[in-house]
This record gives C-alpha cells, sequence and structure tokens, in this order.
C-alpha cells in the first residue's frame, strides 16, 4: 500500500498562498524518512486481551523489556482494528493493531504491537483474518514485514 500526495493545486509562483511543488515534496519526503536502528522484537502468547488490565500489563511488560515490535497470539480480540495502550505510570505508550473473529465468541485473535516511536512508519496494516494479520514499516533498507500468525 503506496502513500500518495495530490500535488494538483500546487503552484510554483512565490506569494500565491500555495505551496510549490518543490516544497511540498520536501515537505513529504521530511515526513517520509525510512526507519533506520536496532529494533527489539518479540511474541507473546497471552491467552487473552479481554479482561480487565490485561493490555496494560502488556504495555508494561514491553516497556520494561524496551520492546519495539511484538506479535501476540491468542489475544481473543473481537473483529479487527487497533487501539492505543497506555504505560501506567509513564508517558509511554504503545498502539496495537488486532485481528480477531467476527463473532465474538472470545476464541483465537491475533495482535501486533508497535511501540510509539514506530507508529510514524507504519505504511500498511492488513487483518487477513483471526489468525493472521500483517504490518508493513517503511525501513532501510527493506521494508520490514511483521506477521502475526
Amino acid at each position: 500500500m503506496s502513500k500518495y500526495i495530490v500535488l494538483s493545486n500546487a503552484t510554483s509562483s512565490p506569494g500565491s498562498g500555495q505551496q510549490s511543488i518543490s516544497q511540498a515534496l520536501k515537505a513529504f519526503n521530511k515526513t517520509q524518512r525510512p526507519f533506520s536502528g536496532p529494533l527489539n522484537i518479540a511474541t507473546f502468547n497471552v491467552r487473552t486481551l479481554l479482561q480487565t488490565g490485561q493490555q496494560a500489563l502488556l504495555a508494561k511488560s514491553l516497556d520494561e523489556r524496551n520492546i519495539d515490535i511484538c506479535a501476540i497470539s491468542e489475544s481473543r480480540l473481537p473483529e479487527s482494528g487497533c487501539t492505543v495502550i497506555n504505560v501506567p505510570n509513564s508517558k509511554h505508550y504503545f498502539k496495537l493493531y488486532y485481528s480477531g473473529p467476527n463473532n465474538r465468541n472470545g476464541l483465537h485473535g491475533v495482535a501486533i504491537s508497535l511501540s510509539s516511536r514506530l507508529l510514524p512508519y507504519v505504511t500498511a496494516f492488513m487483518p487477513v483474518n483471526e489468525r493472521l494479520a500483517i504490518i508493513k514499516l517503511n525501513s532501510r533498507p527493506l521494508t520490514i514485514t511483521i506477521i502475526a500468525a
């Protein structure tokens, strides 16, 4: 999945109130720089994230271990989507992308947790079914694809 910027209204005349094409491209490139640097990756079988406080405990565990990306199995969250989970007594947070069953039976489910520093680099989230979810990150030298199964 690619991101595009529409430049049809851009003009090259300064002072017209609109960005020039080169200014728009510079602004776009600044926001789309690929991630580079070390990553800490983990997997967890959490058995459930439905119970009160389970998501906060997950965030605390990930933060204590400096985990950037975590593939999670048996999340048991219904349907698919994403939510922010805050680390208790901290400014840090994680974003949880999840894919679960549509019938809300509380079975199966996978999720991928990303630290807040990686959120600007997410280019795609694909919840395939209750047993498979995919996230793509813009990185250097290759795109990172995380599969939770």
